[in-house]
């Protein structure tokens, strides 16, 4: 439809997603840009698990922030309050697209880790939708991984 904002068209949210996942993996699997690896799988995984969360199943954040919990409720220290937690799951996703201040130009991580935990996270997500196929790009980064 043609209007003043220009030719608009509906896009399936759960395509987009995909597009970012897959072009996460492609480029995980051929060892580059691994910053933005971290913010499309990331991407990825926030739609794919909000898309689990609506079929009332536990999304890959989900798990993480139970997980995190249940530590701190074996080594017997108070579990903080779900804005603290969050802030520290999410410090490195929203650490490389914010910058909080003149204190905050800098981002201390092991870049490599985190974009394997990104990309593990998103397909632990889209795993648990039904009807949706493995892309060739999924198949590559299983193969990788297997090597």
């Amino acid at each position: 439809m043609e209007d003043i904002r220009g030719n608009l068209r509906s896009y399936p949210k759960q395509e987009i997603a995909m597009e970012y996942l897959n072009l996460a993996l492609r480029e995980y699997v051929a060892g580059r840009n691994l910053i933005a690896v971290i913010n499309l799988s990331g991407a990825a995984e926030e739609m794919l698990g909000k898309i689990v969360s609506l079929k009332k199943n536990e999304s890959a954040f989900q798990r993480a922030q139970r997980w995190t919990r249940s530590w701190f409720k074996l080594v017997g220290k108070e579990t903080p309050a779900n804005k603290d937690l969050n802030k520290h799951l999410l410090k490195v996703k929203n650490g490389i697209k914010h910058i909080d201040g003149k204190d905050d130009m800098n981002i201390e991580f092991d870049i490599d880790r985190e974009a394997k935990e990104a990309i593990r996270r998103a397909i632990e997500n889209f795993n648990q939708i039904p009807g949706i196929s493995q892309s060739a790009e999924i198949l590559a980064y299983y193969q990788r991984e297997r090597t």
